[in-house]
């Protein structure tokens, strides 16, 4: 978190505390002191494009570990064939999820960032978990309904074998209870992001902010 701050404190600083002081010492050379501030411009320029690479990476590690809370997610369909317990509420990994940004904003290093840095670091690794989010969502609600599609199938089979009706109750079905627990789930989630972004969440743009 120092190195990520540091890099675009130092952008302004070369240019404030240098720049202007060599220029000075070449007054009346209007062409060498343009060609030196050709010159600061381009290392700035190199030293910006440090500074993206680095948020960037910062963004991707952080993403990485709000992602491992996701790994719960694919217990739910299991969970739902063995109980016909409606879900009320959000899930507690839903929860966590963020909880890896929010301590890395907590830190020293970028709490003396200025807000513009961690405004895009904020925005970056919230698009980047949404993104992996929506994807195990969908993947998710696409095995439920496969599961229930041969749950549906089995029972028919066994029933025309046996003779018997099929056993229909006004219970939800288990991919429409994972649907409707996901569904608690992502809104949990966005409410924190939307909180966790602030005035920020105008800079955001992609899943998360749609």
């Amino acid at each position: 978190s120092r190195g990520l701050g540091d890099v675009y404190k130092r952008q302004g600083k070369i240019r404030a505390d240098n720049l202007s002081k060599l220029t000075g010492s070449f007054e009346g050379s209007s062409n060498f002191s343009r060609v030196l501030q050709l010159a600061f411009d381009d290392s700035l320029t190199h030293l910006s494009d440090a500074g993206t690479k680095i948020l960037d990476f910062c963004a991707r590690q952080l993403s990485s570990q709000c992602c491992e809370y996701m790994g719960q997610i694919r217990g739910i369909v299991a969970t739902f064939r063995m109980t016909a317990r409606a879900p009320s509420g959000a899930a507690q990994y839903a929860k966590m999820i963020l909880q890896p940004l929010q301590d890395f904003l907590k830190q020293d290093g970028i709490q003396q960032a200025d807000n513009e840095l961690k405004d895009k670091l904020k925005c970056l690794t919230l698009q980047m978990t949404t993104v992996a989010y929506s994807k195990i969502v969908i993947e998710t609600l696409e095995t439920a309904r496969k599961t229930e599609q041969s749950l549906k199938k089995l029972k028919s089979r066994k029933a025309l074998s046996t003779g018997t009706e099929e056993d229909e109750t006004n219970s939800l079905s288990t991919d429409k209870m994972v649907e409707l627990q996901l569904s608690f789930d992502i809104k949990e989630y966005l409410e924190q992001g939307r909180h966790l972004a602030g005035d920020s969440l105008q800079l955001c743009n992609g899943d998360f902010a749609s």
